[in-house]
């Protein structure tokens, strides 16, 4: 019985972030993925359309790319991520700091964190921790409103089998019966005949 309830809260549990890396050098990301091994899923890829491919197939949770490679600069790629995953979060490293860079790049939307090699592992952690709360957050709110949905839609079939809906029909039909009386009334009265009372 203990081991059926723990694996029902494996089944629960959600699954590893996913993080993939993008350099053209496969050193970097050889280097991170080493470091954030058992922390998180790391895949590599080593340029622009080699990524966009993964994001299709894996959609990671995480995309970190290096700004200087051949063929796509990292903002292209983020941009393009963007477009396809807009639910990833979207990582800018470069090893050429610069105040021009940094500027540039946090005034681009597709860009939402800037990371400078060597990049150090308690902000990647941090960035691992809020997305991990992110996540709970989107699950909670998810959760909550399918609930509210479930309860709203046994509220409504409960009122449409309910025996008091079917009595609104003689109800209804009162103000037609009183409207009658009262005509017949005036017709009384009009050929002279007093209408009697009680």
């Amino acid at each position: 019985m203990h081991s059926s309830t723990a694996s029902r809260h494996d089944t629960d549990a959600p699954p590893p972030l996913t993080v993939l890396i993008v350099d053209d050098e496969p050193a970097v990301g050889k280097a991170l993925q080493r470091r954030l091994r058992g922390r998180c899923e790391v895949l590599l890829a080593s340029s622009g359309p080699e990524a966009l491919a993964l994001v299709e197939t894996a959609q990671p949770h995480v995309v970190i790319t290096d700004e200087h490679m051949p063929g796509m600069m990292g903002t292209e790629l983020l941009a393009r991520v963007e477009q396809s995953h807009p639910t990833a979060m979207r990582v800018l490293l470069t090893g050429q700091p610069s105040l021009d860079l940094m500027v540039r790049s946090l005034q681009l939307k597709p860009v939402q964190r800037v990371l400078f090699k060597p990049c150090p592992l308690d902000e990647v952690d941090a960035l691992l921790q809020k997305i991990r709360g992110r996540r709970a957050r989107d699950e909670r709110v998810t959760t909550t409103a399918i609930a509210l949905h479930e309860q709203a839609s046994a509220r409504d079939a409960h009122a449409a089998n309910s025996p008091a809906a079917g009595a609104s029909g003689p109800c209804q039909s009162q103000p037609m019966v009183v409207g009658r009386l009262r005509l017949n009334r005036k017709k009384e009265v009009g050929n002279g005949i007093t209408p009697r009372v009680g």
